[in-house]
């Protein structure tokens, strides 16, 4: 099939059925009374459709909020394994692991929540361990 450029698009006038009786098949179908019609739930509809559109429209955000975080937690556990290396204080980078702990949310994917339990596993091992140490050495400058 070729097409050759572009014709301006015109209707074409209907022709009429032949044979046949005009209308008198479709009123026969008809409901006879009101009390016969389905009621219309296009209200209630329309309110779970605006619910529905909302939480696919929230979803691209929560979804980029919650990679930020696990890139900030990443990010905070890279900062906490430097300051041990070098022997500086690691509160810092505590305190950021604590605030992407915090920022919790489900996302609709659920390979990435797993990998950001994963991430948030990892932080309150850390979070743990520098509690659990610092509660050691609290408990030995005290004797």
């Amino acid at each position: 099939m070729k097409i050759d450029g572009a014709r301006p698009v015109s209707a074409k006038p209907l022709r009429a059925r032949s044979g046949g009786e005009s209308g008198s098949a479709f009123a026969a179908h008809a409901p006879d009374s009101a009390h016969e019609t389905a009621p219309s739930r296009t209200i209630a509809a329309l309110g779970g459709l605006d619910a529905v559109l909302m939480l696919q429209l929230d979803q691209p955000s929560r979804r980029r909020r919650q990679i930020a975080r696990g890139v900030a937690a990443l990010d905070a556990l890279d900062a906490l394994a430097l300051a041990t290396l070098d022997g500086a204080d690691p509160e810092r980078a505590i305190g950021s692991l604590r605030a992407a702990l915090a920022d919790r949310e489900q996302t609709t994917d659920d390979g990435l929540d797993s990998v950001l339990q994963e991430i948030d596993v990892r932080a309150s091992v850390e979070i743990a361990k520098r509690e659990r140490a610092l509660s050691a050495s609290l408990l030995r400058n005290s004797m």
